[in-house]
Order: structure tokens, then sequence, then C-alpha cells
């Protein structure tokens, strides 16, 4: 058992497209996490990629708003969405010095997604959301940190 849990880089749960891989993911680390222990993860901020994505996509590459505040990503790899529907998002890397990209879809783990995420798998538990490490919400942020304690 551990007290501490972390998933950072968005590697949960937007790498998971399938439902019960989500549930399963997070049950079992509930399930390795000793009481009193805390498991931290975050995801892009995909409230802002959703509601914005008509103004997005007319120019993917210039309209998506990142501050590369939050990440060990540098100006040199540039990151957005290039398709964008509400079952999934295809994100897009590119090395600004060679062109060279990757592109990987991603689950829109939007706040109420991760919230219904947490509460039909876990149940009424407590945890707290964080806007680029903060808790105030700002205007605009990067990514979604959801912290869990769990109860002793």
């Amino acid at each position: 058992e551990f007290d501490f849990i972390f998933s950072l880089g968005n590697s949960f749960p937007n790498y998971l497209l399938n439902a019960s891989d989500r549930e399963k993911a997070i049950k079992n680390f509930w399930a390795i996490l000793k009481p009193g222990g805390i498991l931290l993860f975050d995801s892009r901020n995909f409230d802002y990629i959703l509601e914005n994505a008509e103004e997005i996509l007319k120019d993917p590459e210039n309209n998506f708003k990142y501050l590369y505040f939050t990440t060990y990503l540098n100006k040199t790899v540039k990151a957005f969405p290039v398709d964008i529907i509400s079952e999934k998002i295809r994100f897009r890397w590119v090395n600004t010095k060679d062109n060279a990209y990757a592109e990987l879809d991603l689950w829109p783990s939007t706040i109420a997604n991760v919230t219904d995420l947490i509460k039909n798998t876990l149940g009424e538990i407590p945890f707290d959301i964080y806007y680029d490490y903060f808790k105030e919400k700002p205007s605009h942020h990067d990514f979604v940190q959801y912290v869990l304690k769990k109860s002793l």
C-alpha cells in the first residue's frame, strides 16, 4: 500500500478511451492507497477545449491558448487539438525545429466528466480541484489537478 499516488502529464484518465478501463484504473489506485493516503492526478483543461472548439479548429496551432506554465515542454514543442468531438479529442505534438509530430486520441476529461468518474466509481468521497496547482480558478489554465484523500 502507498501513502501517495500520483499520475501527472494527463496520463490518467485521458489515455483511457474506454469507460470501464478508467473505472478499473481508479478502483485499482484506490485499492492500493493506504487509509489517509492521497491520490493526485491531472488532466488538460478540456472544458476550455470543448467550449472553444469552433474557434480553435479554424487554426489549431495558433488559436489554441496554451500557457506552458506547468509542463516540461518548452515552446520548441507545440501541443494543440486537431479534432474535437465530445467522445474524444485528437492532440498533435509538433517539434518546431524539424516539424516531426505525433498524434494521440484523448478522452475529454472535463471537470464534470472526472467528477462523475470519481462519484460513480468511488462514491461520494470528498476531493479538491486545483487549476495549474492553484486553488483559485484563474481566467485561463492549462491543467486541472484532482486531489483525493482516502479516509482513515
